[in-house]
């Protein structure tokens, strides 16, 4: 496992680039012991039922639901990243050998995921909780995406169906200059 270090948030703002860009570029995985076992702290990322069952990934989501006050409070896509780091770094250390791990079903082996990746799903758990809390928000964004898929679908379908037009307009326009 790489030590990263920890996360000092009483840091200086000027500071905050310097902390990101030193956690940030961990993007590897690291494949495990051919015994490897997930623990009580490490996460398992998958959708597999064996992930949403696991201690560790229960612990995940208490962790998570701790941490979201702090996210709703966020200022900055920065601040929100740092939260995602420090969220990363609680199960990093408290891991044995893994943190955040995945399943190679090609190789039979357990593999630690790089910080990205484990950043990534706790960005999209902290979300996920956030539209909740919240479902009447969640139910306004996914009428807008849908809205959105309508626009775009009827701008797909007004140009094919222009696209036929001059089509059809260009073979007539043919057949009716040979007569």
């Amino acid at each position: 496992m790489v030590d990263r270090g920890l996360l000092d948030f009483n840091k200086c703002i000027s500071n905050v680039h310097e902390q990101v860009r030193a956690q940030a570029p961990v993007n590897r995985i690291t494949l495990l012991p051919e015994d490897f076992e997930p623990s009580a702290y490490d996460v398992i990322c998958g959708r597999e039922k064996h992930a949403q069952v696991h201690v560790g990934n229960k612990r995940f989501r208490v962790t998570c639901s701790i941490y979201l006050e702090r996210y709703k409070n966020a200022k900055s896509n920065i601040e929100k990243s740092l939260l995602f780091m420090e969220i990363v770094s609680v199960f990093r250390e408290n891991s044995q050998r893994g943190g955040f791990v995945s399943f190679d079903a090609k190789r039979n082996r357990w593999f630690e995921v790089g910080d990205a990746t484990a950043r990534e799903k706790v960005g999209q758990y902290l979300r996920k909780l956030l539209l909740k809390e919240d479902p009447i928000k969640h139910r306004e964004i996914k009428d807008r995406k849908n809205s959105i898929r309508r626009e775009k679908r009827k701008k797909v379908l007004e140009a094919e169906k222009n696209q036929h037009k001059n089509r059809m307009e260009t073979i007539l326009g043919e057949g009716n200059d040979s007569l």
